[in-house]
């Protein structure tokens, strides 16, 4: 279970790193001012 938990969080990691990379999606939503308004 906890092998699991970390492969999911590491995939997670990497997918956001992606996605800053590529400046927008996820991240932007996550760390961006669309995070504001997105979870208030």
């Amino acid at each position: 279970m906890l092998l699991l938990l970390s492969f999911l969080s590491f995939m997670l990691i990497v997918i956001v790193l992606l996605q800053r990379g590529r400046g927008g999606g996820l991240a932007g939503a996550l760390g961006g001012a669309g995070g504001q308004s997105a979870f208030g």
